[in-house]
């Protein structure tokens, strides 16, 4: 009989974010040997988060972690019985937070309290310098990775970071994000979507999908489609998402050269709709890991124009599968925006193959095999 793998998988998150969908995913498709329980975060008193309801809606178990402040100790001992009470062989941690959580649950209980031993795995995300706040906490993180049992990257670029924080390279996996048609349910229709923001049916129209931050340059964005304006004055963009950023990037998109040309919807539950809806997808961000709206325009056949940061490159290559130009250069982002909207031929092919990658290499189920494989891996040690 196949050893049963209870795993406690910690993220500290209010909305499905794009790791929180990953793990949605993940859990379709692992072997019923691997018992997942979600353990999320909340303020005392706070209602139930979207995150909470999609786990359960999953049919996933969920336990919530209460707190009255940030990084409240009592977190820790909450932390503790939730290990002991499930009898988790596995936590696995999403974000710093979870990983200091991690780390107590590691020291604390493996070799004092728990038989069989607990074991730690680490999701390491990326890192960003959205403020100094956040560059104090991804400080913390790099302390906690060191200490677990794996830390698992999305890509390489990933692996070399952490390793560059002193992180064993035999402690380190690379498995990428996948995708799946099943995670999306029924889309919007191009018309509908159009009809309602009141997009010309025949203009070419530019998409922005994520979180309204620093790291994701909308402004950057708006700097490079206003150079596209000049060029291909019918053009729209959606900016879909919300985010720290939003009211300076409405601001800036009330000026002449852009008024009227830029509509930002807010955060959308069925993002995927303006896949489909779309000419292209801009990725303008100055730093990811490897970007889900990066594999779901793929799966769409959306065409994409990207910076190449993090692992983009190792997804999808300049003048094959995608337009890749430098971060932070607004004339390149602009001039691969338009040639992404003015050759349709050219943008076909390099669907086709982005298309035939992100079937091969992005598989959905190939992806919860392998970290089931880690899991076994780890708990053998």
């Amino acid at each position: 009989m196949a050893e049963r793998i209870p795993v406690l998988v910690t993220i500290d998150t209010r909305f499905v974010s794009g790791p929180a969908k990953g793990l949605l995913q993940l859990y379709r498709y692992t072997s019923s040997n691997v018992e997942p329980r979600f353990v999320l975060f909340a303020n005392r008193g706070e209602a139930t988060s979207d995150m909470q309801r999609a786990v359960e809606k999953a049919g996933l178990p969920v336990d919530v972690l209460r707190e009255s402040f940030s990084f409240d100790p009592t977190l820790f001992a909450q932390y503790a019985r939730f290990v002991m009470r499930h009898g988790a062989r596995i936590v696995q941690t999403h974000g710093y937070k979870p990983h200091v959580l991690g780390l107590a649950a590691r020291r604390s209980l493996r070799d004092v309290l728990l038989r069989p031993k607990v074991r730690w795995i680490a999701f390491h995300h990326g890192w960003t310098a959205e403020d100094e706040k956040v560059k104090r906490y991804h400080a913390v993180d790099a302390v906690t990775l060191k200490r677990a049992d794996r830390v698992v990257t999305v890509v390489a670029d990933g692996r070399e970071k952490v390793l560059a924080k002193g992180v064993s390279p035999e402690r380190i996996a690379v498995i990428p994000n996948a995708v799946d048609r099943s995670d999306f349910g029924e889309l919007a229709g191009r018309d509908v979507l159009r009809a309602r923001w009141g997009m010309p049916a025949d203009a070419p129209v530019v998409s922005v999908i994520g979180r309204l931050s620093h790291e994701k340059a909308p402004d950057v964005f708006l700097e490079s489609f206003a150079l596209v304006r000049r060029r291909v004055p019918n053009a729209r963009a959606w900016i879909v998402g919300d985010g720290p950023e939003r009211q300076r990037c409405e601001e800036r998109a009330k000026q002449d050269d852009l008024a009227g040309s830029v509509v930002f919807t807010g955060h959308e539950k069925q993002a995927a709709s303006y896949y489909e809806a779309s000419d292209v997808l801009c990725i303008p961000s100055r730093s990811e890991q490897l970007p889900n709206v990066l594999l779901e325009a793929m799966l769409f056949g959306t065409p994409v124009v990207s910076t190449r940061v993090g692992g983009v490159a190792e997804v999808v290559a300049d003048g094959e599968s995608a337009w890749i130009v430098p971060p932070e250069q607004p004339e390149s982002l602009a001039n691969a925006l338009v040639h992404a909207l003015s050759d349709r031929n050219e943008a076909a092919a390099r669907v086709a193959r982005a298309k035939e990658l992100v079937a091969t290499r992005y598989d959905a189920r190939a992806r919860a095999a392998t970290v089931e494989e880690l899991y076994k891996s780890v708990l053998a040690r």
